[in-house]
């Protein structure tokens, strides 16, 4: 599966803290919990309502 962004802005961005740290399960292995990312989505989808009311 393909992601939106390459993975060079994910990392940058769980630096940053924008996005939520990966669980590491092995060399090279690196998953997220998937009710830490619809958090983030439902999150920056508030944030455009927001924006745009």
């Amino acid at each position: 599966m393909m992601s939106p962004i390459t993975p060079s802005t994910l990392y940058r961005g769980v630096k940053s803290g924008r996005f939520p740290a990966p669980l590491k399960l092995g060399a090279g292995t690196s998953r997220w919990r998937r009710s830490e990312i619809v958090a983030l989505l439902e999150h920056a989808a508030a944030a455009r309502k927001e924006g745009a009311a």
